[in-house]
């Protein structure tokens, strides 16, 4: 009989379980193609730069340093560099194959650390479940992807969690490699520490298992395995099913009646207890002996003590729920990892291991304090979270037919949910290798080998050593760590990324004279004597002083790159060199040969990495950082011939329209302002930023009505957006709709309460009506928070 053939059910059946099989290795492979494209990406971080030059020191001086070597302030100041495995690594892997051969290595660090964490729990049963929580995982450990020391600390951790995760289900030879890893974990980073932490966790949470019956482990049903098994063949007359003769307590049942203490459960956490003293002890196998075993504490005072200067200004020591903090993809899936991970303790309330709870509350703290100790909140939290909610899925199991439903439901979601997970793997790996992701997100990265190039000043270290200014130098702290790299021992910085050699006062002293330095600037150059400044523009902590310097009849700006600018002192350190001419300046841009040693072996492979597409989005950031600076120096034209450059390279990008805009209104050119913000809007139409923006170049222009349209669109798109508010509370001034003024600055007033000048608009709007009685608490207000001006209305 022709025609297609009929399947028989149970070759159905078959064909479905290999269809869904063949998802799950496609979902895995995506999943680990995803890590691969998130890892690779062009190096963007000043740290690592002092790294290198501190490791071809050690080699070149056969010892460790102990003292600061680098900064010209804090010369003999102990440092304790637990660094130096980390920096000898990489120091030789970049003279052998240079930046892009740092790039691939961090990768395959990577890549073999998720690899690990995907086999500390398997999911055998709810292969989506695992999956998904393994694609949330990537998500976040891809913030902090960098060629740091950390790189190796994340995979330290999860070879200790893979290797105490084998301990307590029984399988326990690798435990003794512990101590040994320790001993190399101390001497590449501070965060040695967090392997210590697991180590006394398992420790800790084991003995609670032994000890209350409500706690559960797979080496608690070990250990009462072996116990029973023990004893039947010590009295074989006692079947491993009868307890009843008992009367010894092992986690709360009564088991061990004839066996000797020796046989006691406590008796496996021997091994556990040796190999955490162990561990600790090989803390001090390194240079510094005692001082590099409490070195974390002492770094730990720094960013969490009662100043908490560090953690208020560094950006990677910020919380991610900080003041000011925006919803991020890397905070949606933070956040939606906390709540699985309580959700999943819930699920397996009647088996909870008391080492997921100390793991999950440590790393909880640690990662929520600061976001830099997100990814190792990821790695643990991920095999817990499987390990809680595959338990209580199952048993779900044993419960009645309404709730076992919910298990039939998970079986069916089964092949859809995989082919759902597989278009958002494949779409996230496009968004990332094209770098949408991360000019979405505005996030200074972009997919590739090679060097962020705004980030090192390549012609202004060529500038400095032609020129050889005189004197100290004084540097932004990013900056510090590339100038270590390129001009020492030549020059030594005023500081650098290594906060454990600077003090909290030092830093004070600097932070003041960067943000305020018309009131920090002058103490500081009396007391270091500073010929000549180097700072980084792509930086927007530096514009204060960068701007203050520029209009400093004694400091004349001399040299201008895509990443930084020189300023050199005239009347007291003899240097006599001229100002630069900015009228007919271009940009020179530099690329990644530019920097010494970072062409190598892979610079072939880097041009094939580099390679466009029509969809590939490239942010010319030395282009939008000149441009930023011009705009800092009071030099609007010159921001606009920047940023028309950079439109022209990349018309997609909303952020280059939205600052030639400003660049236009600055220059009292309203029309071809309210053109550049249209083309934004039309990129991002629901962007409150631009919006706000377009509404200020209608007024400019004269349209106060299209004007208070824009601006009440851009208070609707965000509600927390003060900016618009604000303009919104003018523009209905302007118009003399008093009213509807009062309660736009009320509104802004609520999101700024401690904003003078809000409390001030509003005592004059009620004066003009003639409310006397609103306008004078208003004033005060105004008054009692420094505004002078307040006192006209309280006359």
């Amino acid at each position: 009989m022709g025609g297609r053939k009929i399947l028989e059910p149970q070759k159905r059946l078959l064909t479905l379980e290999q269809a869904a099989g063949n998802l799950q290795r496609s979902a895995i492979v995506s999943l680990f193609f995803l890590i691969l494209v998130f890892s690779i990406h062009k190096i963007g971080n000043w740290d690592i730069w002092w790294h290198l030059k501190t490791g071809a020191f050690i080699l070149d001086q056969g010892t460790v340093p102990k003292s600061d070597i680098f900064s010209f302030t804090s010369t003999h100041a102990p440092w304790v560099d637990l660094h130096w495995g980390f920096q000898i690594l990489s120091h030789t892997l970049y003279r052998m194959v240079g930046g892009d051969g740092l790039i691939l290595f961090k990768s395959l660090l990577v890549l073999l650390t998720l690899f690990v964490v995907f086999r500390t729990y398997p999911a055998k049963e709810y292969k989506l479940l695992g999956l998904a929580l393994f694609f949330l995982t990537v998500l976040i450990t891809s913030y902090r992807l960098l060629v740091r020391p950390e790189a190796l600390s994340m995979l330290f951790l999860a070879i200790y969690l893979k290797v105490l995760w084998a301990y307590t289900e029984g399988r326990r030879k690798a435990l003794y490699a512990l101590p040994f890893l320790q001993v190399l974990w101390v001497n590449v980073h501070g965060l040695f520490v967090i392997g210590l932490f697991a180590i006394w966790s398992f420790l800790l949470g084991e003995w609670m298992t032994t000890k209350w019956r409500f706690f559960s482990s797979p080496n608690r049903e070990i250990l009462l395995k072996e116990v029973r098994e023990t004893a039947e063949r010590r009295h074989p007359a006692i079947s491993s099913k009868d307890n009843s003769a008992a009367v010894k307590d092992i986690g709360g049942r009564r088991e061990a009646v004839f066996l000797t203490p020796n046989d006691e459960p406590n008796k496996a956490l021997k091994p556990l207890v040796a190999v955490g003293i162990l561990s600790v002890l090989a803390c001090l196998v390194n240079p510094y002996g005692v001082k590099g075993l409490l070195f974390p504490l002492t770094l730990f005072t720094r960013i969490s003590g009662q100043a908490r200067i560090y953690s208020a200004s560094i950006g990677e020591f910020l919380s991610l729920f900080g003041p000011g903090t925006s919803w991020t993809i890397l905070k949606v899936s933070y956040v939606a990892l906390l709540l699985i991970v309580g959700l999943s303790f819930v699920a397996n309330f009647k088996r909870i291991n008391p080492t997921h709870l100390i793991l999950c509350a440590g790393l909880t703290y640690l990662s929520a304090k600061s976001k830099r100790n997100i990814n190792l909140f990821a790695i643990a939290a991920y095999p817990i979270v499987l390990y809680n909610l595959t338990n209580g899925l199952s048993s779900l199991k044993r419960l009645p037919k309404g709730l076992a439903k919910v298990t039939k439901f998970f079986s069916w979601c089964q092949t859809p949910g995989l082919v759902a997970l597989q278009v958002a793997v494949l779409i996230t790996i496009f968004l990332a290798g094209t770098n949408r992701l991360y000019i979405s997100e505005n996030k200074h990265r972009s997919f590739g080998l090679g060097a962020e190039m705004d980030y090192y000043p390549v012609r202004c270290i060529d500038w400095i050593r032609a020129h050889h200014p005189k004197g100290p130098m004084f540097n932004n702290l990013g900056l510090g760590g590339y100038l270590i790299y390129t001009l020492y021992p030549d020059y030594k910085v005023f500081i650098d990324g290594r906060l454990e050699v600077h003090t909290e006062a030092f830093y004070s002293t600097y932070r003041e004279a960067m943000n305020h330095p018309e009131n920090g600037w002058d103490n500081l150059q009396a007391q270091y004597g500073f010929g000549w400044a180097i700072l980084s523009h792509s930086a927007g902590s530096t514009d204060d002083l960068i701007r203050y310097l520029y209009h400093r009849p004694d400091w004349v700006l001399v040299c201008i790159d895509g990443a930084a600018v020189v300023f050199v002192e005239t009347l007291r350190s003899g240097n006599d060199d001229k100002p630069i001419d900015l009228k007919d300046w271009l940009p020179d841009e530099a690329n990644s040969d530019s920097i010494p040693g970072f062409s190598g072996f892979f610079s072939p492979l880097e041009r094939i990495f580099n390679r466009r597409t029509p969809h590939t989005l490239v942010m010319p950031f030395q282009l939008f950082s000149l441009g930023n600076l011009f705009m800092t120096l009071d030099r609007p034209e010159k921001a606009a011939e920047m940023l028309e450059l950079a439109v022209q390279r990349s018309p997609g990008l909303k952020i280059l329209h939205n600052n030639l805009g400003l660049a236009y209104l600055r220059l009292g050119r309203p029309d071809a302002a309210i053109e550049a913000f249209e083309r934004a809007a039309s990129i991002s139409p629901k962007d409150a930023m631009i919006q706000s923006n377009l509404g200020v170049a209608y007024g400019q222009k004269g349209w106060t009505e299209k004007a208070i349209s824009a601006f009440k669109r851009s208070a609707a798109l965000d509600p927390n957006y003060e900016e618009a508010l604000n303009n919104l509370g003018a523009a209905y001034w302007q118009t003399g709709r008093l009213d509807e003024a009062i309660a736009a600055y009320k509104r802004a007033l609520i999101l700024r309460p401690d904003f003078a000048d809000y409390y001030y608009a509003i005592a004059v709007l009620y004066d003009q009506k003639g409310d006397r009685k609103q306008a004078v608490i208003y004033a005060r207000k105004a008054k009692a928070l420094g505004l002078p001006d307040a006192e006209k209305i309280l006359r």
